[in-house]
């Protein structure tokens, strides 16, 4: 709806995917066509990573894709880090885990991971996916009798969210969800200075580095 006039207009168009997958790349019959015809006229393709380079591949020629990750201005973490910012939730080892709290972002594994790291309580900061999952994790917090380590933060922003990460010790996110591209909270937890524990998915190992920054 937006590239077809613009080409018309004969106006140079730039696409950028948010993200590691591209649905109409999987398409096939004449959606494939159309997307080809539309896509292999644009001037620029912009991805979040190299290794997600191939996200166009058939749709866009090599030479106008381009790699720009995802960035952000780090000020506000470094004022944050400027004031003195208390744990609200205890003096353990802080674990800070942000994004949509379902499982394909890896948010049951670090649940799970709640019992067998006692010396730490666990920040999650998002939206929950349903009732019914909030429930559910409730429920096996409470079985599992370690539920007073565990703080939902709910959605968190502007000074909130960045005192949240300064005042972090460990960030976390095991995420294998198939449109994960270079996730902006990781990008935020390299700009409060936190070590990383992710899953080796998307653009991510781009910006952490085992053994360096992860």
């Amino acid at each position: 709806l937006f590239v077809l006039p613009a080409l018309l207009a004969r106006k140079k168009v730039a696409v950028r995917l948010h993200g590691g997958y591209y649905f109409y790349s999987h398409v096939t019959g004449l959606r494939r066509k159309l997307v080809g015809a539309l896509l292999g006229r644009v001037s620029l393709a912009m991805v979040q990573g190299e290794r997600l380079r191939n996200v166009f591949d058939g749709l866009v020629p090599a030479d106008r894709i381009v790699v720009i990750p995802n960035g952000l201005d780090d000020a506000p973490f470094a004022a944050a880090r400027g004031r003195t910012v208390a744990k609200e939730y205890g003096t353990r080892l802080r674990v800070l885990f942000v994004g949509l709290m379902c499982p394909e972002k890896g948010f049951r594994d670090v649940i799970a991971a709640v019992p067998q790291v006692p010396g730490a309580e666990f920040v999650f900061a998002g939206e929950w996916p349903s009732a019914t999952d909030e429930a559910e994790v409730h429920a096996f917090l409470e079985q599992q009798s370690v539920l007073d380590r565990v703080t939902f933060a709910g959605v968190v922003s502007g000074s909130t969210k960045y005192d949240l990460f300064v005042s972090s010790d460990i960030f976390v996110f095991p995420t294998y969800f198939v449109y994960e591209g270079h996730a902006v909270s990781s990008v935020e937890a390299l700009a409060a200075r936190l070590p990383i524990v992710c899953t080796d998915h998307g653009a991510l190992n781009e910006s952490v580095r085992d053994g360096d920054n992860g």
